[in-house]
């Protein structure tokens, strides 16, 4: 059986009910922060069935591998755990994860949104007169980049800022979204807000 679940067993018995930081959980069981913080935010997180695979892997991985596969959402994260022989095999096993992970991702739907999505958004935002951060001046003027310069040609750092954003909007309650919404239905950008909700499915 994989130590790695093993000490996950161990961290869930003795953490699951307690707010410690990082640091208190190194100093109480005597573990390096990093290996800490690996199992606080990432390995904790896994699903019943990544565990499973984890529990009957028949080498031993290591805890930061387990952690550089976490961070990718679940769709992509089920994938590297089917690929786990073949990862830990490699020369390079953080290399081949990256080379899986292309090897599987989809094509992102917003790359072909209608850049008058994005105005209709910022429109939106203005009708209601709603200027609370993260949905403020800033992502309002964002949005009017993008109708600009189009979301497939926007910079890695942009690209977190809209998706950070999405990823805000998906936490509000259903009837009170910005980037899906009858407003924007009605405005004839059906297929941009089913590209939204896609991405929702695999964040």
């Amino acid at each position: 059986m994989s130590n790695i679940y093993n000490d996950l067993v161990f961290y869930n018995n003795l953490f699951s009910d307690t707010n410690l930081s990082v640091k208190e959980q190194s100093a109480t069981i005597n573990w390096s922060e990093r290996k800490c913080y690996v199992f606080k935010f990432f390995i904790t997180k896994l699903s019943l069935l990544e565990i499973e695979k984890l529990k009957i892997s028949l080498v031993e991985p290591e805890y930061e591998l387990i952690g550089a596969m976490c961070i990718h959402g679940s769709e992509i994260r089920n994938k590297l755990f089917d690929q786990l022989e073949r990862i830990q095999q490699s020369e390079s096993p953080f290399e081949e994860i990256g080379i899986i992970t292309n090897e599987n991702l989809s094509p992102n739907p917003l790359d072909t949104a209608n850049k008058g999505y994005w105005i209709a958004v910022k429109n939106y935002l203005e009708e209601r007169e709603y200027d609370e951060y993260p949905f403020n001046i800033k992502s309002r003027n964002f949005l009017m980049s993008i109708a600009r310069v189009g979301y497939n040609n926007l910079s890695k750092a942009q690209l977190n800022y809209i998706n950070g954003l999405i990823e805000n909007d998906r936490k509000r309650a259903d009837s009170d979204r910005f980037f899906v919404n009858e407003y924007l239905v009605e405005k004839g950008f059906v297929n941009e807000c089913k590209a939204i909700r896609e991405i929702w499915l695999n964040l």
